[in-house]
């Protein structure tokens, strides 16, 4: 698989940009606004995802789809995991023959496919340990900075 290509905001911030790495007009680095699809949950990470990423320089406005997927990867996750928590991982099913099987529960899998989704678009903002190292020498915030902490960690 092709190496991600890494974005010209992050890559300016690195010092690893080109020539054109930022936008050229100033007017892209707007507070984008919230996507109308957004669910409640996903309204909610985009509040304080979206001013972080805004305050540090790497969210522009054509960000906004990205970022409106990653908060609604994020919301998809946490329901998963709500099911799977009230639900159990697991059921029990009676087979034609009368046996009894245990199959995972169907949170399971989608959990496992929104944690895939939200690791992909978590490392493309730089809010991955491994993403934030490339952007910020020591890769380390404070925990009062770090607003994605109460999320992913």
């Amino acid at each position: 698989m092709p190496r991600k290509r890494t974005p010209a905001s992050i890559a300016a911030i690195t010092g690893r940009g080109g020539v054109n790495s930022f936008p050229a007009d100033p007017g892209e680095f707007a507070m984008p606004e919230a996507p109308a699809f957004l669910t409640k949950r996903a309204r909610e990470a985009w509040g304080d995802l979206a001013e972080m990423l805004h305050g540090v320089g790497v969210l522009t406005n054509s960000d906004a789809l990205a970022l409106g997927m990653l908060c609604e990867a994020f919301s998809d996750w946490q329901e998963a995991s709500d099911a799977v928590q009230a639900e159990g991982a697991t059921y029990r099913q009676e087979t034609e023959t009368g046996k009894e099987m245990i199959r995972a529960h169907p949170a399971v899998a989608q959990r496992a496919d929104a944690w895939r989704r939200l690791q992909s678009s978590l490392g493309d903002f730089g809010l991955t340990p491994s993403a934030r190292e490339a952007i910020m020498p020591g890769g380390r915030l404070t925990p009062e900075d770090d607003i994605a902490a109460k999320y992913f960690l």
